[in-house]
């Protein structure tokens, strides 16, 4: 059945929000249909109704956002004003009222859309800072990985730099370990190798050409008063010399395997 002309520009005039007594009083007993039966009617038509409107809605908000996006990209941070954006809504037929609160909303938008550019910046800075080194691209990816997010936990919790004595024990424990596979892919026999810390990759003794002990670590032993001593009388322990990671940023794992096998970095004298 279908609802009179009168009754279907009722339920549209109301945007199909009837309260119940409202739907009771539509009702057409020269229809002769049941009230019941056309009440339901009013009912599904209101539904309808409220259903475009959402669909409406949604279909403005899209093309609203879609709108807003373009407006941001043309402003620039000096312009991102509260007032600079109100000139924007000015001619729209929203109140003021309203057109201050959408304002306001966008500008809180483009201040976060500014903070999360602001921090890619520095995240782009801070890996930088670990992964030009020439050592770096021979990391193995999964400690490179973990590196990589350890820099973005630092760098999302505030820390500028996005340096920490963690993240750099990290980066020397990552070429401490590309170095230990380029010695054995080159046949460089290894020693002895100590167990990992905490905080430290741990340190790794390989036979040089000479046949002596090299040490190679990415931290400095303790200075204990029998080392001091044992030093004082020309006994360096197990090893006849000793590289600790310090220019890690500077050298390539090639850099260390020369070092390691002839005492001297590549370029520097004999």
């Amino acid at each position: 059945m279908k609802l009179t002309l009168s009754q279907l520009m009722a339920v549209g005039k109301s945007h199909g929000f009837l309260t119940k007594k409202q739907r009771g009083a539509l009702y057409d007993p020269s229809t002769g249909v049941a009230q019941n039966e056309q009440i339901g009617e009013i009912n599904n038509e209101s539904s309808r109704i409220i259903d475009l409107r959402k669909r409406r809605d949604e279909e403005k908000r899209e093309k609203d956002a879609i709108l807003l996006r373009k407006e941001r990209r043309d402003y620039s941070k000096k312009q991102g004003t509260l007032s600079d954006l109100l000139d924007v809504y000015k001619n729209t037929p929203a109140s003021y009222e309203q057109a201050y609160f959408s304002a306001h909303r966008k500008k809180d938008f483009t201040e976060n859309e500014m903070k999360d550019e602001e921090n890619k910046k520095k995240l782009s800075k801070n890996m930088e800072h670990y992964f030009s080194s020439p050592s770096a691209p021979d990391w193995h990816k999964s400690l490179s990985d973990k590196l990589k997010n350890e820099i973005e936990f630092e760098t999302a919790m505030g820390n500028k730099s996005g340096r920490s004595h963690q993240t750099e024990a990290m980066a020397k424990a990552a070429t401490l370990e590309a170095i230990r596979r380029k010695a054995k892919s080159e046949g460089i026999e290894s020693d002895y190798q100590s167990a990992k810390s905490s905080h430290a990759g741990g340190s790794h003794y390989f036979k040089n050409d000479s046949g002596g002990i090299v040490r190679v670590s990415d931290h400095e032993l303790p200075e204990t008063n029998e080392r001091l001593h044992n030093r004082s009388m020309g006994l360096n322990g197990r090893w006849n010399d000793e590289i600790v990671l310090h220019d890690w940023k500077e050298k390539s794992i090639p850099d260390y395997i020369h070092r390691i096998k002839t005492g001297n970095f590549p370029g520097e004298k004999e």
